[in-house]
């Protein structure tokens, strides 16, 4: 990597600023691939293993991927409003496609209890407004939710031409969120029962999202960092995280810790990085040219299979829990990452090696994520 970013365009060809393709640098889905394991991991289990402040540093994976969503989608363009309904299709597809999925796999691991979560008022509560899915296997749901909800708002802001202040919106947004999230316990918050706002579209998707867009918009600015400014940026945010988590423990106000200045600057720090590094090199021709839907199957898959192996374990024994539950979410990424592998294998070999023209080429694509 050069020592100053000189680029900061998702596409193979940085002139093409209008072609129709769906030519994301192989790059950045690698970076995503990453994203996305770091993701499972920070969410299932790991807090035992590297305890709170490993959590901690791990938290910048989820906004890192809306950053790069929102790079990516939001970019000026004429085709942008088409490329924001087309991301909302798909989102709400796939969002109801999980839901019955994990809703189907829930009923088979304990019909018992998932038929008196679904028959609750509180269940569908917590779904629709605080993005937060009851289901045994429905953990990785908020996800997608959350980025649905946000490209809706995004889109009703485009329509009243209020995208213009993304960065103010984000801010106020994170503001939100720390106040009601990271400052919940001192200020005594409770809101239906929840004592702090977690990660939902309003604390997680919606700023970042803009957050990307905003870096798009501020390309020269960007580019014009060299790596160890940015490296510096990380590891203050890390620090600046860490301070926070120190000074709540010390004074008992401790209840969560997600929504720090420090996450900020970590994860708009290792965006920019992702979105400019080149050269990555990977063995296998199954992962090139994948779409982002694809990519994400093993985030789709993470939930059931972390469900299914809690279950076998605690069925074999349960005493020994305590002791193997900080590896199931390593054993989680592995398992969650053959799914991927498997498929993108077998689609591979079914296309005999052709490119699938339908995917890469589109009337209303302007270089945005597939």
């Amino acid at each position: 990597m050069e020592e100053k970013i000189t680029e900061l365009n998702p596409t193979e060809n940085p002139q093409n600023t209008h072609l129709r393709h769906r030519h994301i640098r192989p790059e950045i889905r690698k970076i995503r691939l990453l994203m996305i394991a770091l993701c499972i991991i920070y969410t299932y289990g790991i807090h035992p293993a590297i305890g709170e402040l490993g959590t901690l540093v791990l938290s910048f994976s989820v906004p890192v991927m809306f950053i790069i969503s929102g790079f990516l989608v939001l970019r000026e363009s004429p085709y942008m409003e088409e490329r924001l309904i087309r991301t909302i299709k798909r989102t709400a597809l796939c969002f109801g496609i999980l839901f019955v999925s994990y809703l189907i796999l829930s009923f088979i691991t304990d019909w018992r209890l998932t038929l008196s979560l679904v028959a609750s008022k509180a269940f569908w509560a917590e779904l629709i407004v605080f993005n937060y899915c009851l289901l045994p296997t429905g953990a990785g749901l908020w996800f997608v939710q959350a980025m649905l909800y946000a490209y809706i708002i995004i889109f009703l802001l485009n329509k009243l031409k209020m995208l213009k202040y993304d960065v103010y919106i984000a801010l106020f947004c994170l503001a939100v969120a720390f106040v009601f999230g990271d400052l919940s316990a001192l200020i005594g918050f409770n809101l239906f029962g929840h004592t702090y706002l977690g990660g939902n579209f309003l604390t997680r998707a919606l700023p970042y999202i803009l957050i990307g867009s905003f870096i798009h918009k501020k390309n020269e600015f960007f580019t014009s960092l060299k790596i160890y400014q940015l490296f510096i940026v990380i590891i203050a945010g890390i620090a600046l995280s860490m301070g926070e988590y120190y000074i709540l423990k010390s004074n008992g106000v401790l209840s969560y810790v997600g929504h720090t200045l420090g996450t900020l600057l970590t994860a708009t720090g290792i965006s920019v990085i992702a979105l400019n590094v080149k050269g990555i090199k990977v063995r296998s021709d199954v992962l090139k040219d994948r779409s982002r839907a694809e990519l994400m199957i093993p985030y789709y898959v993470c939930s059931p299979v972390y469900a299914v192996l809690m279950i076998a374990i605690e069925t074999f024994d349960a005493n020994i829990m305590y002791y193997v539950y900080c590896y199931v979410s390593f054993i989680t990424v592995i398992i969650s990452y053959l799914f991927l592998f498997i498929y993108s294998a077998i689609r591979h070999h079914s296309s005999d090696g052709k490119e699938d023209n339908k995917r890469i080429t589109d009337d209303v694509c302007d270089d945005v994520e597939d």
